[in-house]
């Protein structure tokens, strides 16, 4: 699962998709595209987080 969301993160901060969110527009004054990092950054640690947290509950 681990190695899943690597290459689900290697997706997400590959060109095509950066590129998509590159344009001039902004969210709430901040470029779309520094919102775009910020907010897959931390899907990506809180999907980590709670896949480790649920193995860890497992193995107790």
């Amino acid at each position: 699962m681990l190695v899943g969301l690597f290459f689900l993160a290697v997706l997400a901060f590959n060109f095509p998709l950066i590129s998509i969110f590159g344009k001039g527009r902004s969210v709430f004054g901040f470029p779309i595209l520094y919102v775009y990092f910020f907010v897959v950054w931390v899907v990506l640690v809180a999907m980590v987080y709670f896949w480790v947290e649920k193995k860890s509950k497992n193995q107790r």
